[in-house]
């Protein structure tokens, strides 16, 4: 698709105008103030530089009038236009490596009433107009008012010609010379359709948001594009002076120093050029030549570096990020990182632009409990070298797939591969959250385990501790800062879940082989065999050393004749699935009935359905309890064995469980697919 005109400078064009018309008097990076020469009125108009959104911040005290329409009084303020987003795919096209949301700023102007007349409400929609906070605009007055006070916007073409010659000019400050304070920033975030209204100008220019771009380099890189004379830019504006002054602007003195033109360094991920969302918070740059430092400075959020430099200098490049580590850099793509790279500032040339070099940085850290702590939401995922977190932000560094994996190695393998084949292999999803809730949980436990080295099997590696550290923190499934302190703590402490579960094959009521240690998911220990869905197969033990409860002597079974140390583990039930229905999934017994094992108590005592647990006091000389008692009796008999802990998930219903095994089915009580 073709590009159409529509980039301008800030500044009405103005024949015969020289650079010397514009004089550059403190170019920053966070803004640039330009003197012009107003002994011809028109120079002093300012212009929109491209379509999008307008927004007036006043300066206080300023007294907004009634109807700025009509008033005479002018309204002192900063003006700020963001850019359409179809003119920023345009200028993509065209630019990639200026891929951003822009934001252009022109502080400290007077607005008039023709201002509002002519610029502000033929630029608003017929009907329904409404500001920041939602209320209905109806009349000219009442747009002009909630517009000079910051609660409207505008949307503005400036290529039509009503708009043109009614931008505010400038403050004159001496006889003929005014001076213009303008600013460009950039959104973090990418698609954001304008800033909101209800932001101030200090939120603009310094909040989180927003990264400042030197305007200089701005016009400079529009300028080397091929596009620029013949599409990009506006008619009139591409060979204004304002453009030919920054060209001109290769060294120039401000105070008692020579300024060079903007350079850029853009850092980015492997593979990852022209991506500007990068989070490089904290990191700063460091120019070396023959050991002896040039310069330093800051890396911004988008991972670049802007600073001003003289042609053909030679210098090595080194990254530290936000805890003064060595970021490691290559130039070229095909060779080794290494702490740092040798670079030099190319000369102009004619048709393209010479102020930016591309490195590739690695991975800042991987590290998801790194210091300081960065939230990783839910959704967020892990790409190559970077997670992609849901709003549209990127953090450098794969973090997702540490996190899943330091919870692994504490015992919580919820977050395996085979749990969730069809998703992401590295997404923060719902089995990562149930990992971190039951962290939670036994992170505030009293005791906790290490494991040592002397045993063959994990579950008897494990020793009970007193918890160095509890969290003391809510149970959600959230890595929060709290639960990011407690991993810390079980990773420097090399603590692990007290609770293990295993599968184990059964032969003569015995364990005989461990088939699955530290289970969290049925098919964690493999597919099951013919042999392995019968129902005296395999049983399911745990090893409870949390000391969390008191666990009844007659539910540990004692150790086998086999030799294998048992280590105080209870029988917990086995994973059933039926060869000739579709009914398959866990059953948590206490009893015998679907085959002996050596040493486990027909019923369980503490468990039974008795009157004194139902009820809490004997019923004999109560007959209608004695009665009712019966009735209960006999339907739990049936379904649970007389047993309160006997549930089940292999039916059609997600799980079966209490005195009458009531069940829970999948949402709106349809069975579960």
């Amino acid at each position: 698709m073709a590009l159409t005109g529509f980039l301008r400078t800030p500044f009405l064009p103005v024949a015969g105008s020289t650079a010397a018309d514009y004089e550059l008097i403190e170019d920053q990076l966070d803004h640039l103030t330009v003197r012009v020469n107003g002994t011809t009125p028109d120079r002093l108009k300012l212009q929109p530089v491209f379509p999008g959104t307008l927004t007036f911040k006043p300066r206080f005290p300023s007294s907004i009038p009634p109807d700025p329409g009509t008033s005479t009084t002018t309204i002192e303020g900063d003006l700020f236009l963001s850019l359409d987003p179809k003119r920023q795919e345009d200028i993509e096209r065209a630019a990639p490596h200026l891929n951003y949301q822009f934001v252009f700023g022109y502080l400290g102007v007077t607005l008039n009433s023709s201002f509002f007349t002519n610029v502000v409400l033929p630029s608003l929609p017929a009907t329904k107009i409404k500001d920041v906070n939602q209320k209905e605009l109806t009349t000219a007055q009442e747009c002009s008012r909630a517009f000079a006070c910051g609660e409207l916007t505008a949307d503005i073409n400036p290529e039509l010609p009503l708009l043109r010659g009614y931008f505010p000019s400038l403050i004159r400050q001496s006889g003929a010379v005014a001076e213009a304070t303008l600013v460009l920033r950039v959104y973090q975030l990418l698609n954001q359709l304008g800033h909101a209204p209800d932001l101030t100008t200090q939120d603009i220019l310094h909040g989180e948001d927003f990264v400042p771009i030197p305007v200089a380099y701005f016009y400079r890189a529009l300028s080397h594009l091929p596009s620029w004379l013949n599409a990009l830019a506006s008619p009139d504006h591409a060979s204004h002076a304002f453009i030919t002054s920054i060209q001109g602007s290769d060294r120039y003195e401000e105070g008692s120093f020579f300024m060079h033109r903007w350079r850029r360094l853009r850092l980015s991920p492997p593979g990852r050029y022209d991506s500007p969302t990068l989070e490089y918070k904290g990191a700063t740059a460091g120019a070396f030549q023959g050991g002896v430092p040039l310069w330093d400075s800051a890396v911004n959020p988008l991972g670049e570096i802007f600073v001003r430099r003289e042609d053909e200098e030679s210098f090595s490049l080194e990254v530290r990020g936000e805890g003064r580590q060595i970021i490691k850099l290559r130039k070229d793509l095909a060779g080794p990182y290494s702490d740092r790279v040798s670079l030099t500032w190319n000369a102009p040339g004619s048709d393209r632009e010479s102020e930016i070099i591309d490195i590739e940085a690695d991975v800042i850290n991987d590290d998801p409990l790194a210091l300081p702590f960065r939230p990783i939401p839910f959704n967020a995922v892990d790409d190559v070298r970077i997670t992609r977190l849901p709003d549209g932000r990127v953090c450098n560094g794969e973090l997702v797939r540490p996190l899943q994996r330091l919870l692994r190695t504490l015992g919580f393998k919820i977050i395996t591969a085979e749990t969730r084949p069809f998703d992401h292999p590295h997404t923060f999803d719902l089995h990562t959250s149930w990992a971190l809730r039951e962290f939670q949980i036994y992170a505030a436990m009293d005791k906790v385990a290490v494991e040592s080295l002397t045993a063959l099997r994990y579950a008897d590696r494990l020793q009970a501790i007193d918890n160095p550290a509890p969290y003391t923190g809510e149970v959600t499934g959230i890595l929060d800062e709290a639960t990011a302190t407690a991993l810390r703590a079980w990773r420097s402490n090399n603590l692990r879940c007290p609770v293990v579960i295993e599968k184990w094959s059964v032969t003569g009521g015995h364990r005989q082989e461990l088939l699955a240690g530290n289970i969290w998911h049925p098919v964690e220990g493999g597919e099951l065999d013919e042999k392995r869905k019968s129902k005296a197969g395999f049983r399911v033990f745990v090893r409870d050393i949390s000391e969390h409860y008191t666990i009844p002597p007659d539910r540990i079974i004692p150790p086998a004749p086999s030799n294998i140390p048992d280590n105080g583990r209870v029988l917990l039930g086995f994973y059933y699935a039926d060869l000739n229905e579709s009914y398959e999934g866990p059953i948590c017994d206490k009893t015998t009935s679907w085959g002996q094992i050596a040493g486990a108590p027909p019923v369980s005592s503490d468990t039974n359905v008795t009157p004194l647990h139902l009820v809490g006091r004997d019923i004999a000389s109560d007959e209608a309890a004695v009665s009712t008692y019966k009735v209960i009796s006999a339907v739990s008999l049936a379904e649970t064995y007389r047993i309160f802990d006997v549930l089940n998930g292999y039916d059609p219903a997600v799980m079966s469980m209490g005195v009458f095994h009531w069940t829970v089915y999948a949402a709106g009580g349809h069975e579960p697919t």
